[in-house]
């Protein structure tokens, strides 16, 4: 079966499954979450607090009392977008920057608030929105105090104002000047329409005409007047018409070049993707620290950004110089010069009405002295000039005042507000974040590594690797309980699970026998590699099959690492590698163990190479004498995947146990073991699993504890061992 979570069968994961891998794996988890966490708890404390100031200006559309297009044609009107634009500007930047300077030096702020203040990093902190459908412009600025964030936030919208109200007073003054001079023409042009007057009056020696004639007069000089006043309507229209195709061919000329256009949309798309890398450099400075692998990027991200700005100010340049064309522009000229051509056409329709109009006049008054229609004509535009100059001097005087009190059209809305508590860094949040993130790695890692890992886990996984039965599993149990146990006192449910074993290990060599009389009594234990409990499980066969009345005789084979004389809490120098060499005999070697019936032979003091040892041909003399003075002979045998002893043993012994420690042998090693040892070619070959799940220990403690709590031993352990020796034989079948 692949690694992988799947079960001995192939049945896929189960709950207990995955909680099975969580607990195995709970030390991973904790590392790495905690790590995670850690790493967050650290970015988090050690980034230094910054807090979020707000505050509001709002637009304000005044008429002033003359309009612009009434004396420069320029429409100053503006929205929201351009305030925003204005806002974000590097102008805008310097502007309050200065604006703090000045109130240093007065003493309003302290001077702190500029350190490490420029117009790049300002605008950097600074955002700018407007709520859909208001005239209302917020303002955020984020700073590292909670009083510089305040200070920073009222001195932009103080700045903003300050230079609003420069633009509308700039604008009232130009207006006046501009109304100055019409005023100073139309005074001269009214002096001297009323010299021309007085002047013609005295040379022609003017008298009164009848009433008739007069108001024949007063006709043709109100047609006539209406004509001049419709050749100037369609002279401004002709300007106005000629003036408009100049702009428009001039930003279809600059539209086609590429060059010298505003783009007020890309104005917004180059402020969204400064925004957009700016964000992106922020995070990606949270991961990667210069000197190590990848901050590279952070260098190429600062070059966008530095390219973004560059052409962002290029284009807020365009955007807030209204002499350069625009795209959006360019189709208002259009329609501007088609409604331009129309309004033309109707003036000079208009024109020509009036001029029919006035030559029938002219013909009422063929009997008028031309000097009396003359004198009539200067009188007029004296009169005009009087009404022309009057209407400009009254302009003037309200331009005067508007600019004595221009203002601007924004006012602050609400001034700077800050929480008591920085808006960075978020604890709760980052500590969040690192703990979602630890986790996700953690289960990534138990992910990788349970793929990753080959070794037996189970009870089932022993059943499907080997070729023959598991006659035994003993639970993994504390360090204080196997200290016990090493040391030769056991707890009611190890000794049960031994006599388990003993019991399907009877059934199985009984098994074997096929009807012989001879029943094998020689079983080698070994295990694919050291430290899997063999010695131990060797010594606990022997003892549980003593106790059941068996004569029984443990070998310690492992010359290597002996380790029956620490079990058995003895120190016996002489053993098996003594008899092997013919220094003792069999019998001076053995020595009594610990439980009645069972026998010891101990490893002894090799004088050569173990390997050497078992391959003299007294080794099977030796256990052929074992055989006939005992019921049954235990052979503790070193790990036969690491050295040749279990090997050479293998072929002279009638049974093989071979123990396999759950979670500590990978499968390959287990399956390689067991093939090798099957090729000597035992009559039996056995399975005992150490260190297995827990899964029936719950059951062992309910069986053997009942009532006050007090152990109880089960006396009729035969009756016991019957059973589990038919629920095996069931099994197996």
């Amino acid at each position: 079966m692949e690694p992988g979570l799947y079960s001995a069968a192939d049945t896929p994961v189960t709950v207990r499954d995955v909680l099975g891998v969580v607990w195995r794996r709970l030390w991973v988890i904790l590392l790495v979450t905690g790590a995670a966490l850690g790493t967050a708890a650290y970015v988090s404390f050690t980034t230094p607090p910054r807090w979020r100031a707000e505050a509001q200006v709002i637009l304000v559309q005044r008429t002033p009392a003359v309009l612009p297009d009434q004396t420069s044609g320029r429409d100053l009107r503006e929205t929201i977008s351009t305030q925003v634009a204005m806002l974000r500007s590097y102008a805008m930047a310097i502007r309050t920057i200065n604006y703090l300077k000045n109130k240093a030096l007065e003493g309003a702020i302290s001077e702190d608030v500029l350190r490490d203040l420029d117009p790049e990093k300002l605008v950097k902190n600074l955002e700018v929105g407007s709520p859909e459908g208001t005239d209302i412009v917020q303002i955020r600025v984020v700073a590292d105090s909670r009083a510089k964030a305040e200070t920073l936030a009222n001195a932009i919208c103080e700045a903003f104002v300050e230079w609003k109200r420069e633009v509308a007073q700039q604008s009232a003054a130009d207006t006046v000047n501009t109304l100055e001079e019409r005023v100073a023409t139309a005074r001269a042009r009214l002096a001297e329409a009323e010299q021309k007057e007085q002047d013609f009056k005295r040379t022609h020696r003017m008298v009164d005409v009848s009433a008739e004639t007069q108001a024949a007069v007063e006709q043709y000089l109100k047609h006539d007047a209406e004509v001049v006043q419709a050749q100037q309507e369609v002279s401004v229209q002709e300007a106005r018409v000629a003036e408009l195709a100049r702009r428009l061919q001039a930003a279809n000329r600059a539209i086609e070049q590429g060059t010298g256009v505003r783009d007020d949309s890309l104005v917004l798309s180059l402020q969204q993707r400064l925004n957009a890398l700016e964000m992106e450099r922020a995070n990606a400075a949270l991961r990667i620290r210069p000197g190590y692998p990848g901050a590279g990027s952070l260098e190429e991200i600062d070059a966008q950004i530095a390219d973004v700005k560059k052409r962002l100010a290029a284009a807020l340049q365009g955007t807030l110089d209204n002499k350069r064309p625009s795209l959006e522009g360019q189709a208002g000229l259009s329609q501007a010069l088609t409604a331009a051509q129309l309004d033309l056409r109707n003036a000079r329709a208009r024109l020509a009405a009036a001029t029919a109009a006035r030559n029938r006049a002219r013909a009422k008054t063929a009997d008028v002295p031309d000097t009396s229609l003359e004198y009539a004509r200067l009188a007029r535009e004296t009169e005009l000039a009087k009404t022309l100059y009057t209407t400009l001097q009254r302009n003037l005087s309200a331009a005067r005042l508007d600019k004595d009190s221009a203002s601007g059209n924004v006012q602050i809305s609400q001034y700077a507000f800050v929480p008591e508590k920085p808006f960075e860094p978020n604890h709760p949040r980052n500590l969040l974040f690192g703990l979602a993130v630890g986790l996700a790695l953690s289960f990534a890692v138990v992910l990788i590594l349970e793929q990753a890992d080959t070794r037996v886990r189970s009870v089932d996984d022993v059943r499907e690797l080997v070729p023959g039965p598991v006659v035994g599993a003993l639970p993994r149990w504390s360090q204080s309980e196997l200290k016990e146990l090493m040391s030769g006192s056991s707890t009611a449910p190890v000794e049960e699970a031994y006599s388990l074993a003993r019991v399907n290990l009877s059934l199985a060599l009984r098994q074997a026998a096929n009807g012989d009389d001879k029943i094998p009594q020689v079983v080698l234990v070994t295990s694919a590699m050291p430290g899997e409990g063999k010695s131990l499980t060797a010594a606990q066969m022997a003892r549980s099959l003593a106790r059941a009345g068996n004569r029984v005789i443990l070998v310690d084979a492992d010359l290597r690492r002996p380790t029956q004389n620490e079990l058995f809490g003895t120190a016996e120098p002489v053993g098996l590698a003594d008899v092997i060499t013919g220094r003792l005999t069999l019998d001076e070697a053995l020595v009594a163990g610990d439980t009645e019936n069972l026998t010891l032979l101990h490893s002894g003091t090799p004088d050569r190479n173990p390997t050497d040892l078992f391959s003299m041909p007294s080794v099977p003399r030796i256990l052929e004498e074992l055989r006939k003075i005992s019921d049954i002979v235990i052979v503790d045998a070193p790990a036969c995947a690491v050295v040749a002893d279990a090997l050479l043993l293998a072929p002279h012994v009638d049974c093989i146990l071979h123990v396999v420690s759950a979670g500590s042998v990978e499968r390959p090693v287990v399956r390689e073991a067991a093939e090798t040892l099957a090729a000597a070619g035992p009559k039996l070959m056995v399975f005992f699993v150490n260190r297995a799940p827990k899964d029936r220990s719950a059951a062992y403690h309910r069986y053997y504890y009942y009532g006050d709590g007090r152990r109880k031993r089960v006396e009729d352990r035969a009756l016991v061992a019957a059973d589990d020796a038919a629920v095996v034989e069931k099994e197996e079948a």
